[in-house]
């Protein structure tokens, strides 16, 4: 493997362990407000 196609590598699994976390915070941010929906 060359340096460049390493550091694609590294970009691409931050960008993907990123977006697998915001996936993560969204999520709960809207089964949090459902719990808060049902019940208030």
């Amino acid at each position: 493997m060359t340096d460049s196609e390493d550091d694609c590598m590294k970009v691409y699994s931050i960008l993907e362990g990123g977006i697998r976390k915001n996936v993560h915070t969204i999520f709960d941010y809207i089964i949090n407000k459902k719990k808060i929906l049902f019940s208030g």
